[in-house]
């Protein structure tokens, strides 16, 4: 799990000359709701780091403790795409294959049903003794 490195939203903040006031009228939100955000007093979303980032000019790695050290986030992303296409396509070959053997089923069903009435037509058509 990646946690925000602790003061760093501050250092940057002051880097750039800004006050928590400015940040937050660019963010759209109080300066003490900046102000919870930037102590840790409560959890963002990455979209949310992701505007912070863009305000202060920094990637959004920059402000992650990532415990896979120099893994920008960009390449976990790609890494976790990849894994959802290739399980995208096991379904979607998973349901390919279901349709085929519904088909095979009904198929089945529908010769089976025709063997009937013609076991029922054979047996009308038998002499009586």
């Amino acid at each position: 799990m990646r946690t925000i490195k602790s003061g760093i939203m501050r250092r940057y903040r002051d880097e750039k000359c800004y006050s928590q006031a400015f940040v937050a009228n660019k963010l759209g939100i109080t300066q003490s709701a900046y102000q919870k955000i930037e102590t840790g007093d409560v959890k963002i979303t990455l979209d949310r780091l992701a505007q912070i980032a863009i305000i202060l000019e920094k990637k959004i790695e920059d402000f992650l403790d990532c415990p896979e050290k120099n893994v920008p986030i960009k390449d976990t992303v790609l890494q976790h795409h990849k894994q959802f296409n290739f399980i995208e396509k096991i379904i979607l070959q998973q349901a390919k294959w279901i349709e085929e053997l519904e088909l095979k089923l009904k198929t089945k069903d529908d010769e089976i049903e025709n063997l009937k009435r013609q076991l029922a037509f054979a047996k009308l058509q038998q002499p009586s003794t």
